[in-house]
This record gives structure tokens, C-alpha cells and sequence, in this order.
């Protein structure tokens, strides 16, 4: 799950850097229809070449190892029994989950702009800044599952809040421009693994299996629907910097509530 974010990331770090390079050569907004072209046409071939029509025959283009390790990860537990009704422990894990896509929502529409409009930075440099948040969501996904697998989803997680919410807070109360970098590279690497652990996490709830991975999803999602109009509300009474510091709080939330995402194994899942 974490590789396939990744992808994702990719996508963001070259789009912010062909933003970052026309706006040093001071090319206009035409940009950005050109950009969203190129990408369309891209993702369009990308289908065309990898999703197959039809559905692959069992076994085919996959070795017996691979099979039996997916028939394994997709197979109930043993005992679990098919549950309605959402559960309790797919409500924090969403919340969980929350947490960092507000973070990432957050740099995706106010990390430039914060540094432009409040620090007087040039359009170039807040691009910059962007960019390094996504380098190291890039970085950090493509290191993320190999992170989880030796010290577990929790202790990645609550790791990665903190350095999510230092980085917020070097950007917002340290005004020198190159310590914005710092914080733009913290807080891309702290929010990188927590959508896909959170993800991998539901999809383990005994008995709920895509339906957890539903709730979690429509959790998480709201957190673009509801974080930038509040941020923007916020920063029209206090700043735009002071207003990231909303995130601030939800990343202490998603640290305390990390534990929910540790292995199935290693919990018992509550109902509601």
C-alpha cells in the first residue's frame, strides 16, 4: 500500500516542480492547463498499457509464492465472522487517518500560499517548499513498508506525527526562509505512511474486511472537505500561519490514537 501512495507522492513532486521552475522563469497560469493535458493524456495511456480488459485467469502472470501470500493477506481470520454495522475500532482508525489527511490537505493548499502572502517568500520558493514536502512523502512511502515491518504501524505513526507537527511548527513560528524548508521536509515525511498504514490497518478489522476500508476512507476524506474552508476561516480572524496550527491539534490526536493501527494479532477489535 505504501508503494502505491507513493506513486501518488511522484506525481505531486514533479508537478511541483515544473510549477517551481515556470514561475522562476516567470511563465503565467497558462501553465496549468497545459500540465493537467500532459498528465491527462499520460494517465490515459498508463491505463490503456497496464489494467487489462478482462479479468486475469487465476495464476497467470504471478508465481505460486505470490498466490499463496494473497490468498493468506486476503483470508479471514480464523474464528472471524462477517460483522454489520461499523464498528468502534475502524471509527479511530478513520480518525487516525483523519489526522493525516488533514495535514497532507493542509500542504497541499495553504504551504505555499502561508509562505508567500505571511513571509513575503518569491512564488518560486513557496513552489520550492511544496515540492520538499513532497520529496520526502515520496521518500517516506517508498521506505514506509519496510519502517512498519521492523518497528510496527503505531510506533511509525506516532514517530511521524511528531515530526509532521514539528514541521509545521518550524514553518509557521521560525521566519527565516530556510528553515521553511526544514519544516516543509518534516512534515512531508511525517504524514507520508499514515494514510497507507491506516488503510492497511482497516482492512484487518475481523469480519468487516472492504467495508472498515469504506468507513476509514470516507473518514479520512472528510478531512478535505471540512480543512481548508475552516483553515481559511481561521486565518481571517488570526493569520494563516496561526490557523496550521489546527493541524497541529489533529496530529496530537492521531498520536494518541495510533495504537489502534497496530497489527491484527496484536488486538482485539471492539464493536460499537
Amino acid at each position: 500500500m505504501p508503494y502505491l501512495h507513493a506513486a501518488f507522492s511522484a506525481g505531486a513532486v514533479v508537478g511541483a516542480g515544473l510549477g517551481a521552475l515556470t514561475a522562476w522563469r516567470g511563465v503565467g497560469t497558462v501553465q496549468l492547463p497545459v500540465l493537467a493535458l500532459v498528465g491527462l493524456v499520460a494517465g490515459v495511456a498508463a491505463v490503456r498499457a497496464f489494467v487489462p480488459d478482462a479479468p486475469v485467469a487465476p495464476g497467470v502472470g504471478v508465481t505460486d509464492d505470490t498466490a499463496r501470500d494473497a490468498a493468506r493477506d486476503h483470508a479471514p481470520a480464523a474464528g472471524a465472522r462477517t460483522r454489520h454495522g461499523v464498528t468502534r475500532l475502524e471509527v479511530l482508525i478513520g480518525v487516525v487517518c483523519l489526522g493525516a489527511a488533514l495535514a497532507e490537505g493542509a500542504a497541499n493548499d495553504w504551504l505555499a500560499l502561508m509562505l508567500v502572502d505571511v513571509r513575503g517568500a518569491p512564488e518560486s520558493f513557496g513552489a520550492l517548499v511544496f515540492m520538499a514536502f513532497n520529496v520526502t512523502m515520496l521518500t517516506g512511502r517508498l521506505l514506509g513498508g519496510r519502517a512498519i515491518e521492523r518497528w510496527g504501524r503505531d510506533r511509525v505513526v506516532r514517530t511521524g506525527g511528531v515530526l509532521a507537527g514539528a514541521g509545521i511548527l518550524l514553518v509557521t513560528l521560525v521566519p527565516q526562509l530556510g528553515v521553511a524548508i526544514v519544516g516543509g521536509l518534516l512534515w512531508g515525511l511525517g504524514v507520508s505512511t499514515v494514510f497507507p498504514a491506516a488503510m492497511s490497518a482497516a482492512g484487518e478489522v475481523p469480519g468487516r474486511g472492504g467495508k472498515a476500508i469504506a468507513v476509514v476512507s470516507t473518514i479520512a476524506y472528510g478531512a478535505f472537505l471540512f480543512g481548508a474552508p475552516m483553515i481559511g476561516l481561521l486565518a481571517e480572524q488570526f493569520g494563516l500561519d496561526r490557523a496550521l496550527w489546527l493541524v497541529v491539534g489533529f496530529l496530537v490526536l492521531m498520536i494518541a490514537l495510533a495504537g489502534n493501527l497496530s497489527e491484527r494479532s496484536e488486538r482485539v477489535s471492539p464493536s460499537a
